[in-house]
């Protein structure tokens, strides 16, 4: 059941040094990225959502052609 009254703000602002590149534009093998697929997932229970990414990460999305949002 989803929960209308609920935001869900995903935190997605700077690349992971112990990773080794930005996570949130990483394609899975689903061919979704990884923040993609966690937006999808969300969807499912929570309609509000919100990213949190800096400036510089704006551009780096744009780029990135796999993403389905």
């Amino acid at each position: 059941m989803p929960c209308s009254d609920i935001m869900v703000i995903v935190m997605a602002a700077d690349q992971s040094s112990r990773f080794g590149s930005a996570k949130r534009v990483a394609t899975l093998n689903n061919g979704n990225t990884l923040l993609s697929s966690t937006l999808l997932a969300i969807k499912v229970h929570f309609p509000i959502s919100r990213v949190a990414i800096k400036t510089e990460g704006l551009v780096q999305l744009k780029n990135n052609k796999t993403s389905k949002l």
